[in-house]
């Protein structure tokens, strides 16, 4: 199974970002994210996570995070942790 976290600063956390995100694994048969209470992990960052799919299409998705329009860029992280593996990869490009 395929797992995904996401992290990003908290003034993007728009009204509406979340909903962004979940709009694009909806249309692709792929279960929303869920928040996750971040505050030890993230401090004042939003984490989300997400997966648990056999497969899950990680350049598709580093593609439409791309396209997001982010204020800071620099602060959204992607990690994921991909079949058969026990660690968490930071993805390049998110």
């Amino acid at each position: 199974m395929w797992y995904l976290l996401l992290t990003f600063s908290a003034e993007e956390d728009a009204p509406g970002r979340t909903a962004e995100l979940d709009a694009w694994l909806a249309g692709r048969r792929l279960p929303a994210l869920t928040p996750v209470e971040a505050a030890a992990l993230a401090g004042d960052g939003v984490l989300l996570a997400g997966g648990g799919v056999p497969d899950f299409p990680v350049r598709d998705f580093l593609g439409m995070l791309g396209g997001v329009g982010w204020r800071r860029p620099e602060c959204v992280q992607l990690l994921v942790r991909e079949p058969g593996d026990d660690r968490w990869a930071a993805v390049a490009g998110a």
